[in-house]
């Protein structure tokens, strides 16, 4: 995490991060899940506590959570 660089936001299985630069994003998540990016579905992540997301400037990226069984 970029701490001053990057907006997020956090809700019920979601999180929404918006890049002020561009970059790699290491995103710990706590617990372990399946991430699906909602914006791009043809990227997800399964069984992860942790996952690196690249990014672009401006760029806003809106993750669902699930609870890996």
């Amino acid at each position: 995490w970029r701490q001053g660089f990057d907006a997020a936001f956090v809700g019920l299985n979601i999180l929404a991060i918006h890049a002020k630069q561009t970059g790699d994003l290491q995103l710990s998540l706590g617990n372990v899940f399946n991430v699906q990016d909602l914006f791009e579905p043809s990227m997800g992540w399964q069984q992860k506590e942790s996952i690196t997301l690249s990014v672009k400037t401006g760029e806003t990226r809106l993750l669902k959570l699930t609870p890996a069984l």
